[in-house]
């Protein structure tokens, strides 16, 4: 019964840091956002952008609050993970585990940092590349203007299914090499 007790306490524990943290994201939304676009302003990558709708400023603000919120939160979910299951293991489990999220959390950290500033902005360019060349005819043009939540949620798909892949090949490997120099006779 203890454990139980435990487990709701952690359960608690994440959902009020979740909560909060996401609150305090939410509030800071426009710093968040400049923060966000920051470098691909700097890098000319994005001069403007567009909004259609009321309820698009809403979404936007929600989404972003979610990804920083994730952000932030991702290490201390895996420690508190870490903390639940650590009387349980043993002194070699515990140091492996800890390895284990340690390099997760680097992982994670780093494919952020490398999407963001190397593939990202590769996307995008590739994406508004299509205004110059394409859709202009004799009788009318169709100009193609940088919408904010289009902006946004091209990167939020491509940072979840890229971060998926990017852990499925970085796990295929770890477990190629543990199968090839572990258990070659």
């Amino acid at each position: 019964m203890n454990y139980f007790k435990e487990i709701y306490f952690r359960i608690f524990y994440l959902v009020f840091l979740i909560s909060f943290t996401f609150l305090i994201c939410y509030n800071y939304t426009i710093d968040l956002l400049n923060y966000f676009l920051y470098f691909f302003f700097k890098e000319k990558i994005i001069t403007y952008f567009i909004l259609v709708n009321f309820t698009e400023i809403f979404t936007i603000n929600f989404k972003l609050s979610l990804f920083f919120t994730f952000i932030i939160i991702y290490p201390i979910i895996l420690y508190q993970i870490y903390l639940y299951i650590i009387p349980t293991l043993y002194l070699f489990e515990k140091k492996n585990i800890l390895k284990i999220i340690i390099f997760n959390i680097i992982i994670i950290y780093f494919y952020t940092y490398i999407f963001y500033t190397k593939i990202y902005p590769y996307i995008w360019i590739f994406l508004t590349s299509l205004n110059n060349s394409s859709y202009k005819s004799i009788y009318f043009n169709i100009f193609l203007e940088n919408k904010l939540s289009d902006f946004l949620n091209l990167f939020f798909n491509c940072y979840k299914y890229g971060l998926f892949f990017f852990f499925f090949f970085i796990f295929f490997l770890i477990f190629i090499f543990i199968e090839f120099f572990f258990f070659n006779d």
